[in-house]
Parts: C-alpha cells; structure tokens; sequence
C-alpha cells in the first residue's frame, strides 16, 4: 500500500466526507438555487418578462466566480480549529488523499451542480415566461466557446485562489483571502504600464495587465497588438496560476501539524 496514494483507501476517505457534509451540501445547493432564482425574478419583470443571453451569461459568471470562491474558502477550515484539525489530521490517509478529496469537491463536482442548478433555474424562468407569452432564448455555453473558455479559466484561478486561502488562513478565510488578492491586483495594475514602458523604452497607455495597450507619440496611440496565434499562448497563463497555487496549498497541507 502506496504512503502517497492507494485508491481503496482514497475511496473510503471520499466516502467518509461524502456522508458526513452530504447534508450540508444539500442545503448549500438549495440556497444557490433559491439565490439564482430569486435573482432571476428580480430581474424578468425589469425587462418585460425576458432576460438577455448576454445578461445570463452575466448572471452565470458571476455566480459561478462567487459561489464557487466562497465554497473553496472553506474546504479546509477545520484546520483553523485544534480540534477539528487533529481529527482531520489523525485520519489514516495521505495528505495527497486528503488534498484530492477537497479538490474534487470544490473544483470538478461543484462547477457540475452550478451548471445544472443555472440551467434549472432558467428553464423555469423561461418556462413561467413562455406560459405568459414571453419566450426568451436560454444561455448556452457552446454559443460562443472563446467567452466559455475564459469563464471557465478566470475561475479556475478564483478557485485556486480561495483554495490556497483556506490553507494559509486559520480564520475568515474568505475576507482575508480577498484582501490579498485585492492587494495583488491594484500592486499589479500599478506596475503595470512602468514596466511596459521600461522594456519598450516608450510612452506606452496600458490600463489593465494582459488588456488592451498602445504606444503614444505627439497626442497619438497607437494600439499594440499580439498575433492570434500569439494570443492563444495567453490561456497557458491562468492554467500555470492555478497550478502553482494547487501546488503551493498541497504542500502547505503537508506543514499542517496536530
């Protein structure tokens, strides 16, 4: 039997969290669906009964990066806890094992029930709106694959980021876990544009890291502009983010002592 990793025991730790946090989970589901819905009716009779495609897509991301941050913030809160933390550190398995199992959970299984819980939510408001002679076009993840991407990339990053939170706070996971990232991110739009300037040696307006960014000359700018081939390379940059954070709280998991 492997130190690392050996399935049967892996399956028995998955079991083990699965029927103890079924319950809760249960009701995590029922308040997102109650939230997305709620959210839905709020907003169908502000648009004569319908709601846009693009304003589901809005309603998708949106929840998909809130829900989904807030749930991953609290996947290894116990370990925040001295008690709890020595029965979830004492169980006979691998930190591999133990790190997997919330994984899962927080990252594959979650993204699963959000995109089903989004979908029932709205062929009821687009059933109710169709009953009132309202039809409206549902948002479909395969309209437009380029947007999806991005939607599904971004949140891997907020997962990884609320992720490493869990691990790295003891408590209020969450709000401290934004406060660094808030801190992050306005150090890094304010290095932003110094650092174009300093590599090109020019002028450079360049508001948000990896946005849009031109060269000014007498007044003017001159957008700048990488190939579309070139851009593809961009979706590697969230995916090594991610991973380099997984890899950072897998280790940090591995520190934790009772």
């Amino acid at each position: 039997m492997s130190n690392y990793f050996d399935i049967k025991r892996f399956s028995l730790l998955l079991n083990k969290h699965t029927s103890e946090h079924i319950s809760s989970y249960f009701i995590a589901v029922l308040a997102l669906f109650g939230l997305l819905f709620s959210v839905v009716l709020f907003f169908t009779p502000l648009n004569n009964g319908k709601i846009s495609v693009y304003f589901q897509r809005d309603i998708f991301l949106c929840f998909l990066w809130l829900a989904g941050s807030v749930f991953a913030s609290t996947v290894f809160a116990n370990l925040g806890n001295n008690k709890k933390a020595s029965v979830e550190l004492m169980l006979p398995s691998s930190h591999f094992e133990k790190f997997l199992v919330s994984w899962i959970y927080s990252y594959l299984l979650f993204q699963l029930v959000y995109v089903g819980v989004f979908y029932l939510v709205m062929f009821i408001a687009s059933s109710l709106a169709y009953a009132r002679g309202n039809p409206f076009e549902i948002f479909s993840l395969g309209t437009d694959l380029k947007v999806t991407t991005w939607i599904f990339l971004f949140y891997m990053v907020f997962h990884a980021v609320a992720f490493a939170g869990s691990i790295y706070f003891r408590k209020l996971h969450f709000i401290k876990t934004v406060l660094v990232f808030f801190c992050f991110f306005v150090v890094l739009i304010l290095l932003n544009e110094p650092l174009i300037e300093l590599i090109l040696n020019r002028d450079v307006t360049a508001r948000i890291p990896f946005g849009k960014a031109g060269i000014v000359e007498t007044n003017q700018m001159f957008p700048l502009d990488i190939r579309k081939t070139q851009k593809l390379y961009l979706i590697v940059v969230p995916i090594i983010t991610a991973v380099l954070l997984w890899t950072a709280s897998y280790f940090r998991l591995k520190e934790k002592e009772i």
